[in-house]
């Protein structure tokens, strides 16, 4: 049986840069973007092995735009990052994208119907071993919804 699973190494350095951006518009709408690049590199006792930080990707960004008023409030973000090491053995996750919603409906003064959407696009994870043609996991996920209603006391 082979079992593989992150461990800790043997030190390494990592640098990199993040942008921010926040914006209120006009009549309750705005906007809200970040920008990340990371540059690293680990020190490896197992040469044969690629020197990734595990879990950083090179280029992440978010951009989120919204509209809130007394009433509502509603969010529409898309999360993307490029590929990273998993930290388990040579497995890459591939490049991410993600589209997510949310919205908020004030009932009354203490209670809010609450509305999310999850992965919107439906994207898939897929996953590979030191090369794109040797995959060793495609993650279907699906859409996720979920309502709720918040009251505060």
């Amino acid at each position: 049986m082979s079992i593989d699973r992150p461990s800790n190494g043997a030190g390494g350095s990592i640098r990199g840069l993040e942008l921010s951006y926040q914006q209120t518009l006009a009549y309750g709408f705005g906007i809200i973007a970040n920008y990340t690049f990371v540059d690293g590199e680990r020190d490896n006792i197992d040469h044969h092995l690629k020197n990734k930080v595990p879990g950083t990707s090179k280029h992440s960004a978010n951009l989120t735009a919204y509209y809130e008023n007394n009433q509502f409030s509603t969010r529409l973000s898309y999360n993307y990052r490029t590929q990273f090491a998993t930290g388990v053995g040579e497995t890459i996750m591939d490049n991410y994208g993600q589209l997510d919603a949310s919205l908020t409906i004030k009932l009354s003064h203490a209670l809010d119907a609450q509305f999310e959407f999850i992965n919107w696009a439906d994207e898939h994870i897929y996953t590979f071993d030191r090369n794109e043609f040797a995959p060793t996991g495609v993650y279907v996920n699906g859409r996720r919804y979920y309502a709720g209603l918040r009251y505060q006391f």
